[in-house]
């Protein structure tokens, strides 16, 4: 045999062929596993950093777990606001018509809401109590906290037996001044105590 003739192949040494072999038939067990999954085309060579994923998945028969999506996050809190809010933001009001307001069965409309808190004075406490009224209704339906409602009721019934406008007694006037205050206190954002509808210090 000359020097220039090529070697047969059984003059190859046995550990050229084995590594082709085994290099061979990881190819082709990796095209398979990558099949079987549907991560890549068929017949296509996956990369080494996926190849213990697709070889787990195909024999495991399982899929990749959905994303793990978070939850949105709480709603934030809403806090009362003031007569002098509403009044000016008509926009923002969660309802346009107060009802009931006052004895039950009536309403309020949103324009009239808004000419009964222009038109708040101390020298009428009907009026004085309609406006904190109205604005304590509207926080409500906005999601402010609700706790307030047995005052917004006595409110209602007040209004009922002395419509807006009224002349009060010494009594009724110290009773209706005493629920606007509540309201009062609670659209400014105060706390509920023992003694009712308190502002803080």
């Amino acid at each position: 045999m000359g020097t220039n003739e090529r070697r047969s192949e059984d003059q190859v040494p046995a550990t050229s062929l084995d590594t082709s072999k085994k290099r061979s038939s990881r190819r082709a067990f990796i095209k398979a596993g990558a099949a079987l999954t549907g991560g890549v085309v068929l017949g296509a060579y996956v990369k080494p950093s996926i190849r213990s994923f697709a070889i787990d998945q195909a024999f495991a028969g399982g899929t990749p777990p959905p994303p793990i999506v978070p939850p949105p996050p709480p709603p934030a809190d809403v806090y009362p606001r003031t007569i002098g809010y509403w009044k000016k933001h008509p926009d923002s009001w969660p309802v346009t018509t107060l009802r009931p307001f006052g004895c039950s069965g009536s309403s309020l409309s949103q324009a009239d809401a808004l000419r009964r808190l222009n038109q708040a004075s101390a020298k009428d406490m009907t009026k004085m109590l309609a406006a904190q009224l109205i604005a304590a209704k509207l926080n409500v339906a906005n999601g402010a906290n609700n706790a307030i409602q047995p005052i917004i009721n006595d409110s209602d019934s007040f209004l009922c037996a002395y419509p807006i406008g009224s002349a009060l007694g010494t009594s009724d006037r110290n009773r209706a001044e005493q629920l606007k205050n509540q309201l009062d206190a609670y659209n400014n954002g105060g706390t509920l105590t023992d003694d009712g509808w308190e502002l803080e210090d």
